[in-house]
This record gives structure tokens, sequence and C-alpha cells, in this order.
């Protein structure tokens, strides 16, 4: 069996969407591979010790292994384990890896990326990020994020009790809209808040999921619709998920700041919660309008209150959640990504 070694500075306990990806790709890759697995789970401060730690270690165990490194920021990393043991380097290339806007940042990353054997890409977009910056388009592979199916077992009725009791909510013949994942400018929570909740037709609560740097912006324009829950764990999440109506991911533009991919969507989308979504970046090749979602373009105030409206009142609904799940696990599922990843590793 193949050895290989992988390098993850995002890893569980630690969370987030990168930290998921890598523990299933990581799951996925051990099905396949002999793997030999550096990881960090801590806060991102400790890259100083973590960073000579992961060479030296693949220096002095795994130095006949294969190596794939989990984001971008590790490329420096990759550059010196190649240049020491001669063996292929791979990159999993997210988006944001790649585009940070920071001159010294931007001096380093995107010239070792370029040095190592493969990038493989969550995305197509991610792919032209990169031969932005001058990255031979040849090196670059897309292999898309992945979701599991894991089918809720709980009532709605019994989730919306939950919900209601732990965080002081009436949800009583309210629609739920819901979006989840970290607060930054690029989700466009705020936009979102400022200029859509106040149009939209009908009783509902519109639950924002998450914390994030723009957490304080957020709060600013929160009203009597709208509700900011940071304290929220896995569970909480399965609960909220059961009672949603709609999931929504009113992404932005914004410079140096891109959604490679939108993984937080797929995992909505399997679980049958309709989508409505930015057509911009990476999310384009997550959601595909009206299989598992709907795509509306960005900053659209008319295009997302009637798309909202549209999936209030949908008739075939039911019907519509069957086929997106069917599809988003057909597209999306880690079996089927885990093989690709193991087509290219060979």
């Amino acid at each position: 069996m193949k050895k290989i070694v992988f390098i993850s500075r995002k890893f569980p306990p630690s969370v987030g969407g990168m930290q998921k990806h890598n523990y299933e790709l990581h799951k996925a890759l051990s099905k396949y591979f002999d793997v030999g697995l550096i990881s960090m789970g801590k806060k991102q401060y400790n890259l100083f010790w973590f960073l000579p730690y992961s060479f030296l270690k693949t220096l002095f165990n795994f130095n006949k292994s294969d190596v794939i490194l989990g984001d971008g920021l590790l490329a420096p990393i990759g550059y010196l384990i190649k240049k020491f043991t001669g063996k292929k380097v791979y990159c999993v290339v997210h988006g944001l890896d790649v585009t940070y806007n920071g001159y010294f940042y931007q001096s380093f990353i995107p010239k070792y990326l370029s040095k190592l054997d493969k990038l493989i890409c969550v995305s197509n977009n991610t792919i032209e990020e990169c031969v932005k910056k001058g990255i031979e388009r040849s090196k670059c592979h897309f292999i898309p994020n992945g979701v599991n199916f894991n089918e809720i077992n709980i009532s709605e009725d019994e989730s919306r009790g939950f919900i209601e009791k732990k965080f002081d909510l009436d949800l009583k013949n309210k629609k739920v809209i819901i979006t989840v994942g970290r607060l930054r400018k690029r989700k466009g929570v705020y936009w979102f808040l400022k200029n859509v909740v106040n149009n939209i037709k009908g009783d509902f609560v519109y639950l924002i999921i998450g914390n994030g740097n723009d957490e304080n912006r957020i709060r600013s324009v929160l009203n009597d619709k709208s509700k900011l829950l940071t304290n929220v764990n896995d569970k909480d999440k399965e609960h909220i998920y059961n009672i949603a109506d709609v999931f929504v991911m009113p992404n932005i533009k914004v410079e140096g700041d891109v959604e490679g991919f939108g993984i937080v969507a797929i995992e909505a989308a399997i679980l049958g919660v309709p989508i409505i979504a930015s057509n911009m970046e990476g999310i384009k090749e997550a959601i595909f309008d009206g299989k598992n979602g709907f795509l509306v373009n960005s900053m659209d105030v008319n295009g997302f209150v009637d798309k909202i409206d549209e999936v209030f009142n949908m008739k075939s609904l039911e019907k519509f959640r069957k086929n997106q799940i069917k599809f988003t696990n057909e597209k999306f599922n880690w079996e089927k990504l885990g093989k690709e990843y193991f087509d290219l590793l060979s």
C-alpha cells in the first residue's frame, strides 16, 4: 500500500469548514493509502512551533512518503520537504489561502505553491485565482469539497421546542431563514440584514449562526425579525437545520477575500434545506441552480426577496427537497471524491 503523509494546520477539535474538509479528506485517503497524519487542532498562533515540527517530523519519519498539504499556507514547508527528500508534494488550495491580501503573504505563498507538484483546488474559481498569481494552470486539478449524508431522526416539533427553549425564541407559525458560518464581510450578512430582511413577506425569523470579525456590525442592525446565535454546538445546529425553511448565503465581493467553495451550502443542501445563494466565486460550483438550490446575483435585493417568497410558497417543496438531497449526495459524497484523490495520487 502506498504511503503518504497528510499535514494539516486546521483539524478537529478546532472547528470550521477547513477543519471539516481536512478531517473527511484524511478519512477518505485512509481507505486507499497508509496515511501518516501530522495535524494541529489548536489556535493558529501555535503555527510558530507547528511549522518546524511538521517539517522535521516528515523529514525524519516519513521521508519515503509523498506529502499532501492541507492548505496553501503550508506551501513553504512543502517546498522544503520536496527539496530535502525529492518526494512529490501536493497541496489542497481552498481560495483565501492564495488570495489573502497581505504584502508579506503574497510575496511568499504563491511563489512556493508554484514549486509544488500539483495543486488540488476545491473549485475552478480557485484555479483561476492561482493562475492570476502566476501558477501554471497545468499544475492545478479540480476536486470539490465533499459532504456525507447523515439523516436527522428528530421530529420538527421536537427541534422547534428545543431551539425555542435554549435560545429564548418564539417560532410558532413562523418560517425560519438561516445563515451558518464564520461572520466575515464577504459573507454578506450585514448587507442582507440592512437591505433584504425588512422586504421579505410573511411571518418569519432570520437566525444567524456563527461568529467572526463582522459580528459587531451585524449586531448593530439586528431587529425583531433577526437573531444572532454565537454559542451553538453541533447538536444545536442539527436541530436548527431540521426546522429551517431556507438557507441563505448572500455573499458580496470583497477584494482579497474570496469564497473558495461554500461547504456550509452543501451541508445544508444534503439535509434538504433549500439554498438561496449569491451566484459568484466558488459558490457556483457548490450550488447548481434549480438542482440543489437557487442562485441569485450578488447584492440583488429583489432577487433574494422574490426567491425567498417563491420557496416559502413552493407547492412541490417536498419533491424538490428529495431531489436536492439526491443530487448533492451523488455529486459531493466523500466516497466519490476519495476515489478522485486516489486516481490523482496514484
